[in-house]
């Protein structure tokens, strides 16, 4: 009897303890984190006009998760700034190395060892954070493989610095820190001949825990710069599918901005939807934050008024963004409209379902989906996955490939609220036969045809009619090293994928590529981006 006690004592123990262990874990967690279905949302203002903060939050309605500071190597910190901030955000901090004006070469961090000036600076800012660390994403000099970083070094170095100065963080005991490595968005488009390409700057899975885009949609803010309107899918798309072959690594999007189309009134607001909707189709689940650069940018040539403020129609759709309980905001759903309409067409009755709901109709290989638009954003999924965005304003999507026993959701954002529905499959009506007098007519008329063998002849080649094949096939050629793809441009931006990753983004405009370092025995994909809605297809 004592030995089963003592056995079911030390049980309990062990219970017990394992309780604890895990409320304290929990209570670590850093205030402000993302619930595991949802995105932080942050922005960055003038640092020296932190007051901006709070208009910002007061004109979105919000408070926000995150705010994006930025520091020099020989900045004090935390400044007065930096503490209010803390109260009741978390901080997105890029550490600069230029101190009195002066850039520091990475290859002086790289090397700075103990007694080093360099190395007690790491120290110090290592000191400086170690109050914060878990209410911190930390990143040493984002976008290092900007032109304006050329005094730095190369990639090399850079990696090396970035993999020093984070080795003293992990000493100092900042183990808790978010690292998070940011480059622009252009970085992971160009080609790998360019020495800006992203992954020639990776610091490497061991040294990262988040990788983050600065992106924007200049369109018309550079002057002498082609720039044309690109929404937010597009920019990152890129990141995403580097993020894909990353999956424990988080993906940020630490600056977001975009101007107004000076010739479409409202475009940036309906940028600011595509947006809000991208985040919830289920093809971005790694991206953990996303920050709006609320600055103007102006220089000798460039021009561009990325603030909120710039049209009511652009603020009310952040606000929509802002307060969507998928980016932590407190919308409430907006009571059910139960209004049903009814068309009448001959003896047929079609009932147009109510709004929130939807339904499909197949025929053969092509799925029609059928809703009331009640003036939200709209996506289509199939089975579990993306399928495409109609957008705002759409009621209906026509799948020409679809699967059997494909089930269909059509998910809506409306008002900052998100709603999903699954589509009920209906049978399209074969009621065609609609009961006529005229049936004598019918009966006689092929009588007189049958005795006239010329009209018989000519007949059939007016009612034949050659098909086009649908979409821009791909055509894949082989010459020697190069892989020559060509293909119809029907408009849209075109990416090249190369044995299932990234290769080459030519853009809009195009309809052929070549690879000059072909694989043997490669296979090419077509990825086409055209009004928010993406088209694979592979080449051959």
């Amino acid at each position: 009897m004592d030995s089963a006690r003592r056995l079911w004592v030390a049980l309990f123990v062990t219970l017990v303890a394992f309780v604890l262990v895990f409320l304290v874990v929990g209570a670590q967690q850093p205030t402000g984190a993302a619930a595991p279905d949802t995105v932080q949302l942050g922005a960055a203002v003038k640092s020296s006009q932190p007051q901006l903060i709070d208009q910002f939050e007061e004109d979105s309605g919000r408070t926000l998760d995150a705010v994006r500071v930025f520091h020099l190597w020989d900045d004090d910190f935390p400044s007065t700034k930096d503490l209010e901030l803390l109260d009741s955000h978390r901080l997105v901090l890029s550490i600069k190395p230029k101190a009195g004006g002066v850039e520091i070469p990475w290859s002086d961090i790289a090397a700075a060892q103990p007694g080093d000036p360099l190395h007690d600076d790491m120290v110090r800012w290592a000191e400086d954070l170690q109050p914060y660390a878990d209410r911190i994403y930390l990143t040493f000099h984002h976008e290092p493989e900007a032109s304006s970083n050329l005094a730095h070094g190369v990639d090399t170095d850079f990696i090396a610095a970035w993999q020093r100065f984070m080795t003293v963080m992990n000493d100092e005991g900042l183990d808790t820190l978010g690292r998070v490595w940011i480059m622009t968005d252009y970085s992971f488009h160009v080609p790998s001949t360019d020495r800006r390409q992203a992954p020639k700057w990776y610091p490497g899975d061991d040294w990262v825990d988040a990788a983050a885009v600065d992106a924007y949609n200049w369109h018309s803010c550079r002057s002498g710069t082609d720039t044309r309107w690109m929404t937010l899918g597009e920019i990152i798309e890129p990141l995403r599918v580097w993020g894909s072959d990353h999956q424990d690594k988080a993906l940020m999007v630490t600056e977001i901005g975009s101007v107004e189309d000076p010739d479409e009134a409202g475009r940036k607001a309906a940028w600011l939807d595509d947006a809000r909707a991208l985040f919830q189709d289920g093809e971005h689940d790694q991206f953990e934050l996303i920050s709006w650069f609320n600055l103007e940018h102006t220089s000798a040539n460039t021009d561009c008024d990325w603030r909120i403020s710039t049209s009511e129609s652009a603020q009310d759709a952040f606000n929509r963004l802002a307060n969507d309980p998928f980016f932590g905001g407190g919308g409430t759903p907006l009571p059910p409209t139960t209004t049903t309409t009814t068309t009448t067409t001959a003896t047929t009755t079609t009932t147009i379902p109510e709004a929130l709901s939807c339904r499909v109709e197949v025929v053969g290989s092509e799925a029609t989906l059928l809703w009331v638009d009640a003036g939200g954003t709209y996506v289509v999924r199939r089975d579990g996955k993306w399928l495409a965005t109609p957008g705002s304003g759409a009621s209906s999507y026509v799948d020409d490939q679809s699967p059997p026993d494909a089930v269909y959701e059509l998910l809506s954002w409306e008002h900052g609220v998100r709603s999903t529905v699954t589509c009920t499959t209906a049978t399209p009506p074969t009621t065609t036969t609609t009961t006529t007098t005229p049936t004598t007519t019918t009966t006689t008329a092929p009588t007189t045809t049958t005795t006239a063998p010329t009209t018989t002849t000519t007949a059939p080649t007016t009612t034949t009619t050659t098909t086009v094949p649908a979409g821009p096939e791909c055509q894949l050629d082989v010459a020697g090293n190069d892989a020559i793809l060509t293909w119809t441009d029907e408009g849209g931006v075109h990416v090249v994928r190369r044995n299932g990753t990234w290769l080459a983004t030519p853009g809009r405009d195009v309809s052929s590529y070549t690879d000059v370092d072909a694989l043997a025995g490669a296979s090419y994909e077509l990825r086409i981006w055209s009004d928010g809605v993406r088209t694979d297809m592979p080449c051959g």
